[in-house]
């Protein structure tokens, strides 16, 4: 039996092999060369002196050759810059999703407790349940009916939406990354839902789909709504348990801005990310996603110059994701979005299946973080 199984074994790897580097590998490599933008995009750092295209297409074939994958965030990294940066110091998103998961839902433990952080609806009831400033849940909106946390009760949505003075964000339970999320407010017989002005019943029609949670909205700190006033523009900051000490750590985190109207300070929807610093302070540049943009030293819309800039109540920010990090016991990384009000910060989200490669662009390469909070034990 043990020489049927190690047969069965080593076929399954023979044959993950054989896909891996006859079939999955040479389409890659196709699809890379096919897409110039993975070795012509402009470059990030236009001041500086750059590598030839020759050693930037081989820098990328041995990144597809030692994980697999094209490094998409190459330019924005800044590795096609000459004795700048090394790719080394970078970690590849794969290899660092494998370990952040592998530590987040641990198949040792009994329970997956990343459930907790997925569902924005009862994320939100258990950090006010302990105490933690957070937006406030309105209700929950399921199968065209909303349940009222305040009254305990269930109500149509065309009778909610026709009732007071609406004026809330209503969020999918599940949307990542910006998606599904609508600003909605009364606007005479209309609704008004990300700028656009639609009946009652069109409204209704776009929320009736899933399960989406209705909260009042965000009055920011004047500061943060100074740099774009359209959207909520947030702290993301990421905390980590130590494995050494089960101390919680920060990694470098970063202030995300809203740009050109948009009512969102999304990255991947066209926002800004700035580097933060734990006392306040921005960073010197922010960054676009490739596909928006490069770099700004200035907020292209209120033309706010971003270095030294000043934040308001980022401290305690810092301090409260921390505190708050320490209940959530079974999770082991946490990327945290913040809002900040005039009577200081509350959270809005918290997320376990969080991205390194935005605070990798806009600080630097964290491999010794990586390798100290996520492989090290």
């Amino acid at each position: 039996m043990k020489t049927i199984a190690w047969i069965i074994m080593v076929t399954k790897q023979c044959s993950h092999w054989a896909y891996l580097w006859i079939i999955y590998v040479p389409r890659l490599l196709v699809h890379f060369f096919r897409r110039t933008k993975y070795y012509k995009s402009p470059s990030y750092f236009p001041e500086l002196p750059r590598k030839n295209m020759l050693h930037i297409i081989s820098d990328q074939l041995l990144h597809i050759i030692r994980y697999q994958r094209i490094e998409d965030f190459y330019f924005a990294y800044g590795l096609d810059i000459k004795n700048f940066r090394h790719s080394s110091d970078y970690v590849d998103y794969n290899v660092f999703k494998c370990f952040r998961d592998g530590r987040n839902r641990p198949s040792s433990k009994p329970f997956d407790y990343t459930g907790i952080l997925r569902d924005k609806f009862y994320f939100n009831i258990f950090s006010k349940a302990i105490g933690f400033p957070s937006s406030s849940n309105v209700g929950l909106i399921s199968e065209g009916r909303i349940f009222i946390l305040e009254t305990k009760k269930h109500l149509d949505l065309a009778e909610f939406f026709s009732k007071g003075q609406v004026d809330v964000f209503c969020k999918k339970i599940d949307a990542e990354d910006g998606k599904s999320i609508y600003s909605v407010a009364r606007d005479g017989e209309l609704m008004n839902v990300n700028g656009d002005r639609l009946s009652l019943e069109q409204c209704c029609d776009l929320l009736s789909n899933g399960q989406w949670t209705v909260e009042q909205r965000i009055h920011q700190h004047e500061i943060y709504a100074s740099f774009h006033p359209a959207s909520v523009n947030t702290l993301r900051i990421y905390t980590a348990r130590d494995p050494h000490n089960g101390e919680i750590v920060t990694l470098p985190s970063i202030f995300r801005i809203g740009t050109n109207g948009r009512n969102v300070d999304n990255w991947a929807r066209g926002g800004l990310i700035v580097e933060l610093f734990e006392d306040g302070k921005l960073g010197k540049y922010a960054f676009y996603r490739p596909q928006y943009g490069l770099k700004t030293a200035e907020h292209p819309d209120s033309h706010i110059v971003f270095e030294n800039f000043k934040l308001p109540y980022v401290t305690e920010s810092f301090a409260m994701v921390k505190e708050l990090h320490k209940f959530l016991y079974g999770i082991h990384s946490i990327g945290w979005d913040v809002a900040v009000t005039p009577d200081g910060p509350i959270v809005v989200e918290a997320n376990d299946n969080w991205e390194i490669s935005a605070n990798q662009i806009a600080s630097h390469g964290l491999q010794s973080e990586f390798r100290r909070l996520f492989i090290n034990k």
